[in-house]
C-alpha cells in the first residue's frame, strides 16, 4: 500500500523533515541530562563501595562521557552555525531546506516583508 504525500519540504516528505527537526531538538536537551544522570549514578556507586580505585575509574569514565556529550552538542551547534553563515550567501534553496528542517528562524527577510 502506497501513501501519497502532497506535502513536501524540499522534495522530502514533511513528516520526515519534522521528525529530523524533533530529533535534533531532543538531542540538544537530552545529551546533557543523560551525561549528568550517568555521572551521578557512577559517583554514588563509587561512594557507596568506598574503594579508591572505583572512584578513580568512575572519574575517568565521567570525564570521557562529558567530552563525548560536549562533542555531540558542539557538532550540532556547529551545524547550525554553518547554516547561519551559508544563509547570508543563499544562492539556492539548500539553506531554506535546512532552516526548515532544523527550525532555524533567524532569517531577517521574513520580518522585513511583514513590516513593509
Amino acid at each position: 500500500m502506497f501513501i501519497l504525500l502532497d506535502d513536501y519540504t524540499c522534495g522530502i516528505p514533511t513528516e520526515i523533515t519534522n521528525t529530523i527537526g524533533a530529533v535534533y531538538n531532543i538531542l540538544l536537551i537530552a545529551v546533557p541530562i543523560i551525561v549528568v544522570l550517568f555521572g551521578i549514578i557512577d559517583f554514588v556507586k563509587a561512594a557507596i563501595s568506598g574503594k579508591e580505585d572505583e572512584i578513580k575509574k568512575n572519574t575517568s569514565t565521567f570525564i570521557k562521557r562529558v567530552i563525548t556529550g560536549l562533542l555531540v552538542f558542539f557538532v550540532l551547534a556547529v551545524v547550525k552555525l554553518i547554516i547561519n553563515v551559508i544563509q547570508t550567501n543563499n544562492t539556492n534553496g539548500v539553506t531554506d531546506c535546512l532552516t526548515t528542517i532544523f527550525g532555524n528562524k533567524t532569517d531577517s527577510t521574513d520580518s522585513k516583508d511583514i513590516e513593509e
